[in-house]
């Protein structure tokens, strides 16, 4: 799924942020498998998704919850491909 695509069809649950995604010493991440897993955990804490574009090449997906962060990392040569 191209990246522009999965912005506009996921809108309502996606804010984007300013700056990069940076791990914080200290912090709990959980890493999740792909976009759609993370919209499960969207569903299940019902928390927003902030997306980061970390580089022209690198977009971050995450979900903030308490003391953990959920994150998907998509890479150009993924979300080049058409489903």
């Amino acid at each position: 799924m191209k990246i522009n695509k999965l912005l506009r069809e996921f809108d309502r649950v996606i804010s984007e942020a300013n700056g990069k995604f940076v791990k914080k010493t200290g912090e709990n991440y959980i890493e999740i498998k792909d976009f759609m897993e993370l919209m499960d955990v969207h569903d299940n804490v019902n928390g927003p998704i902030i997306h980061y574009q970390n580089s022209k090449d690198v977009n971050v997906f995450v979900i903030k919850n308490g003391t953990e962060t959920y994150y998907t990392t998509l890479n150009r040569k993924d979300f080049e491909k058409e489903d």
